[in-house]
């Protein structure tokens, strides 16, 4: 670390640079706002254009496709994995390295607020 003039060294918060505006409230609120915009759209979808589903690009009606019963959980032909134990191990060193790669990957695209300089009125 760089030291003053004075042979002191310069004081710093502890926070890391890349994870200043981190703010998982804020963040969590922004989500839940996508998210009911989605659904949203979903509910306009298909008042305007919901009756189209029943009908093949033809314009026959569609037969709908029988479901299973029952869906086992797990394969019989692929090995199951340990994805389900990675929720459990994020107090790990690795855990919060595998946080903040997700946090980076992602910081670009995150719908953010404007300050108050952007206001148009």
């Amino acid at each position: 670390m760089a030291e003053k003039a004075s042979g002191q060294k310069p004081v710093t918060s502890g926070k890391r640079k890349d994870t200043v505006d981190h703010n998982e409230v804020a963040q969590n609120k922004i989500w839940r706002e996508r998210v009911e915009g989605e659904w949203k759209g979903v509910g306009v979808w298909e008042k305007n254009w919901g009756f189209l589903k029943d009908y093949d690009p033809r314009g026959r009606p569609k037969t709908p496709r029988e479901l299973p019963e029952r869906e086992p959980v797990f394969s019989d032909d692929l090995p199951n994995t340990k994805g389900h134990e990675y929720g459990s191990r994020i107090t790990t060193d690795i855990g919060q390295k595998m946080t903040d790669m997700e946090y980076l990957f992602d910081c670009n695209v995150r719908k953010r607020r404007m300050g108050t300089e952007f206001v148009c009125y």
